[in-house]
């Protein structure tokens, strides 16, 4: 992960659809916890539309679409303001490609927070683009808010821990959250997604699973033990289990505050933007997902 500095702003993409005001007050109310500004920005591609006006494109059209830009990160910023009391809130907009755009400045943000989709989203889709390319590229986490799964405030932290660098962020970042809003962390460790009972081989039966299983218990403690030092108050529940991630996952995010994952595992493709139980969690989890990029 990159570390953001004590200075730096979160940043909340709009486009005024509804996932993007849900985002914009739970953004809101995060920085406001921290003590940081928030950036409410919407990036518009007819900033960049220039004169003359396109064939086909009707008089007026592009300065129509401006000031309903406009409409859309005042909206935003003041349902901000109406989440939480006092927070800091500078309105933005901003010429460019939408994901180019929160990319850019996600390099000097603390977060970056989006709806799961936006206005240009498919009827019925479950991730829009802009987040996706977020996960894939930010600087900063990312965390995607679904109107219809906004986590429950005095819910549990989860994190998925599997012992990789991108694991190790997410842990930077749950205990965090977990300390300043005085939460449970749960940390879960799934350690396969193997079916045993389709392997009936005689060396697959004849693996010491006990053995393996206290191997990825020990794993899970040394992975904690640092930021446990490190947060002394929070209180963590260590869960570690042989079963499919994005199932235990979902299973454990339900109730939850928020769920925290790296955007790779230890069994990551090389080359690959994101992971696939990363990528799918953002797809259907019950509450926001932050991905921790490493």
């Amino acid at each position: 992960m990159i570390p953001a500095t004590a200075g730096s702003p979160a940043i909340v993409g709009v486009d005024g659809s509804p996932d993007a005001l849900d985002a914009a007050c739970w953004a809101g109310r995060e920085a406001s916890s921290q003590g940081r500004a928030l950036h409410v920005l919407h990036a518009s591609v007819w900033s960049m539309v220039c004169h003359p006006v396109p064939a086909g494109v009707p008089a007026g059209h592009r300065q129509t679409m401006l000031e309903k830009a406009q409409r859309w990160v005042h909206e935003a910023a003041d349902a901000a303001r109406a989440a939480a009391s006092g927070v800091e809130v500078v309105e933005r907009l901003v010429v460019g490609e939408p994901a180019a755009v929160l990319i850019g400045e996600s390099r000097h943000g603390s977060e970056v927070v989006v709806g799961c989709h936006g206005q240009d989203a498919p009827v019925g889709g479950l991730l829009g683009s802009t987040a996706l390319r977020l996960a894939q590229h930010a600087g900063c986490p990312v965390v995607v808010i679904r109107g219809s799964a906004p986590g429950d405030p005095e819910g549990s932290v989860v994190v998925g821990v599997d012992g990789s660098a991108g694991s190790d962020g997410a842990l930077e970042f749950g205990f965090e959250r977990a300390a300043r809003h005085g939460v449970v962390l749960v940390a879960l460790h799934v350690w396969s997604d193997v079916r045993i009972a389709a392997h009936d081989g005689v060396l697959w039966r004849a693996l010491d699973w006990a053995t393996v299983a206290d191997e990825e218990e020990r794993m899970l403690a040394e992975r904690l033990a640092g930021w446990q030092d490190k947060y002394p108050d929070v209180e963590v529940r260590r869960v570690v289990a042989m079963d499919r991630p994005v199932r235990r996952l979902l299973a454990a995010a339900e109730g939850a505050r928020i769920l925290v994952v790296g955007s790779h595992g230890r069994g990551g493709v090389p080359g690959m933007l994101l992971g696939a139980t990363s990528q799918s969690l953002l797809y259907v989890a019950p509450c926001p997902v932050v991905v921790v990029r490493h």
